[in-house]
């Protein structure tokens, strides 16, 4: 079963992307339902690959980073829940910048969630 992508836009948290002290992070909002990711592929910004040790999901008291998700090792989301996705890289400009990240739920396959936002 393939999932639209304009449902998964639907988990971007639309103004979230922003730069930080040590790259960039942006959150997504999970109001599909429940789901467990079995590999994450590296964040990808502007055509640029982040390398997935760089790349980390932040979920109230636990960071994890894409390259420990595997069969072993979920990553599971609840419905409801915001998660903050942070890329340790340098800082994007301001303006206009599309990201895009690629995972793998073991119920539909690779998805992919691209969107593009501004940098305050």
């Amino acid at each position: 079963m393939k999932v639209p992508a304009f449902l998964l836009r639907r988990l971007y948290v639309p103004g979230s992307l922003r730069t930080t002290d040590q790259g960039w992070e942006f959150t997504l909002r999970n109001s599909l339902g429940s789901g467990e990711a079995v590999a994450l592929e590296p964040l990808v910004v502007d055509g640029e690959a982040v390398p997935a040790e760089s790349c980390f999901f932040h979920l109230e008291d636990t960071t994890v980073p894409f390259s420990g998700v595997d069969d072993e090792h979920r990553f599971g989301l609840a419905a409801g829940k915001d998660i903050v996705v942070s890329a340790t890289a340098p800082g994007l400009a301001p303006g206009s910048h599309t990201v895009v990240m690629a995972f793998t739920v073991p119920a539909f396959g690779r998805l992919e969630l691209a969107f593009t936002d501004d940098v305050a």
